[in-house]
């Protein structure tokens, strides 16, 4: 709040800023008010007629937020600006995946990373796309093979790459999350231990993070955050029945924790072939929060498959 009304101000001083129109659009759309942060970069674009970057800002946004046709029309005005750059032609596949079908999102796929065989982000969505939509396991296991050879190989997609193809391959014996706990919860310490390890999975630290969640709940193992976060952690590290596990551990200590259940049922969907269990779990968010729209699409993706 405090963002957007700092960079409105500044648009007030000098309605002809290119930058804070920008932040503004990017302040707006985390505030879920995308008409007013589409209008912002909009502002932005006729600033710069050459710069994609505005538009592409408002279809990422509405991408983000599951808003396909929205994210679709910005994204193409974008690439009218920039017709052969190879991530609005990615951000554009993945709209069209939700609007024109997996048919359409496969061929554009197919042109980048043709035309831009580096672009490893091309490769990780084709992967997934083959994975997720078109039950073609062979063309997953290729694509993420290459994507991982393009990409840095520590970054959360190299994580979930590398999950899958362990999926597709040889999976390991599921693993278990082991907490030791406490003879009595001490929020306190739990917090300080928190704060430290959310510090450590910001800076991308996520071997450190994973102790750190862990010394947390071993102070207090009612800490339905720190469980949530771990989740998350172990997602991003590809260590996806440990998410998953992390993820319920938080949902039986609050049933309640919507954004928990949302993710262990994607867990249980795309990684660990427990359909059936994320269903009902998807089913559970929207009787508590019937406008949860991330689990509204996923369902729709699953009874759509």
């Amino acid at each position: 709040d405090a963002a957007v009304d700092a960079f409105n101000e500044s648009c007030r001083i000098d309605a002809g800023q290119y930058g804070p129109l920008c932040n503004l659009g990017v302040a707006l759309s985390t505030q879920n008010d995308f008409i007013a942060a589409e209008r912002a970069f909009r502002e932005a674009a006729l600033l710069q007629p050459n710069d994609s970057r505005p538009l592409a800002y408002a279809g990422v946004a509405y991408l983000q937020n599951g808003k396909w046709e929205d994210a679709s029309r910005n994204l193409r005005r974008a690439l009218g600006r920039a017709p052969s750059d190879p991530k609005l032609q990615t951000l554009l596949a993945i709209a069209e995946l939700h609007t024109r079908g997996a048919d359409v999102a496969l061929r554009r796929l197919q042109t980048v990373a043709r035309e831009h065989p580096d672009y490893a982000p091309a490769l990780f969505n084709l992967a997934s796309l083959h994975l997720h939509w078109l039950q073609n396991p062979a063309a997953a296991k290729r694509n993420f093979d290459l994507y991982l050879e393009k990409s840095s190989g520590i970054d959360a997609f190299s994580a979930t790459a590398r999950a899958n193809l362990q999926t597709l391959g040889n999976p390991a014996e599921k693993p278990s999350l082991t907490i030791t706990s406490p003879k009595k919860p001490d929020r306190k310490s739990a917090e300080t231990y928190f704060r430290e390890a959310l510090a450590l999975h910001r800076a991308g630290e996520l071997e450190k993070a994973i102790s750190t969640y862990i010394q947390a709940l071993e102070k207090d193992d009612t800490y339905e955050r720190a469980f949530y976060n771990l989740g998350l952690v172990y997602y991003a590290s590809g260590k996806m029945a440990l998410a998953g596990e992390a993820f319920g551990r938080a949902v039986r200590l609050n049933p309640a924790f919507t954004d928990a259940r949302y993710n262990a049922a994607l867990v249980d969907h795309y990684y660990l072939n427990q359909t059936d269990r994320a269903l009902r779990e998807l089913n559970k968010v929207l009787t508590q929060k019937p406008d949860y729209q991330p689990a509204i699409d996923l369902l729709k993706r699953i009874k759509e498959k």
